[in-house]
């Protein structure tokens, strides 16, 4: 996978991560996918060439979700995509996904599908735009980060569209883990519950992290989270020109200063040093 980045990188190329087991915790076992030396090597990986990455796109646990990177150099990448499946074997309805593409293969937005089996002629219908119906101004990690923590911090109309898009609208059935269906599934998730989603959805790659998540209340919103990291660099540049022009208008204030401060020559003056230096 390294060499394969590395010569991706070299052609100019965008990559797609393609795979059916996601290198995260599970969402209901709230256990590691991956043997953990495995997993580590391939989020080492996803750091090192992160520009080459243009998604990543798993599936396996049968329900639509998403794992944010909280690496600040991969705030303006993608985060993990795990969608949901066609076998409706988990009590969900089968779904499938479109993915929109710009020129340079990065992504523009994603776009779901569902059938409602309970009908008598099920058919496949739009479900979400993670644009328009989760308000994403673009499929980044630092935005689904802030998607994240606006769970957590009150917003139920976008936690509950969220949880209807994850379990695609779940067929139904009792909220235990036995029949497959945990509360989250059932939308039944306040509190301590939606706490440990939103933990799941931003540190989910590793038990440990999930864990200083809770432990740290993490999943709260802070008062200048680092996902404005990527409106931090137009900031950055705009406070260098600011203080470049100012510099310059202090040079050039002083520069006028000093030259008002020296003694005039008269006319008589000059035209006695110029005579002077002409009969030399």
């Amino acid at each position: 996978m390294d060499a394969q980045l590395k010569a991706a990188a070299a052609k100019g190329y965008k990559v797609y991560i393609m795979g059916h087991l996601p290198p995260v915790v599970a969402s209901f076992t709230k256990e590691a996918l991956w043997q953990p030396r495995h997993a580590i090597r391939y989020w080492t990986l996803v750091s090192q060439h992160g520009r080459v990455i243009a998604a990543q796109l798993f599936g396996q646990q049968h329900r639509d979700e998403f794992r944010v990177q909280m690496a600040k150099s991969l705030a303006g990448l993608p985060p993990l995509y795990m969608f949901a499946s066609l076998s409706p074997i988990e009590h969900t309805n089968p779904a499938f996904y479109r993915l929109d593409v710009n020129s340079d293969y990065s992504l523009q937005d994603v776009h779901s599908y569902w059938a409602n089996l309970s009908q008598a002629d099920p058919h496949f219908r739009p479900g979400y735009s993670a644009r328009d119906d989760y308000g994403l101004a673009a499929l980044t990690n630092a935005r689904y980060a802030m998607l994240a923590r606006s769970f957590a911090n009150g917003n139920d109309l976008l936690w509950d569209k969220f949880l209807e898009s994850s379990v695609v609208q779940s067929l139904g059935g009792a909220c235990d883990v036995e029949q497959g269906l945990n509360p989250t599934a059932c939308g039944e998730c306040n509190g301590s519950c939606r706490h440990l989603a939103v933990c799941t959805l931003l540190y989910g790659v590793s038990e440990s992290s999930i864990e200083s998540c809770l432990s740290d209340s993490l999943w709260k919103v802070a008062a200048k989270p680092w996902v404005w990291y990527a409106d931090l660099r137009v900031v950055a540049v705009c406070l260098v020109i600011f203080i470049a022009l100012s510099v310059f208008q202090w040079r050039r204030r002083v520069q006028q200063q000093r030259s008002r401060s020296l003694p005039r020559r008269s006319r008589t003056q000059e035209v006695e040093l110029r005579d002077t230096g002409t009969a030399a």
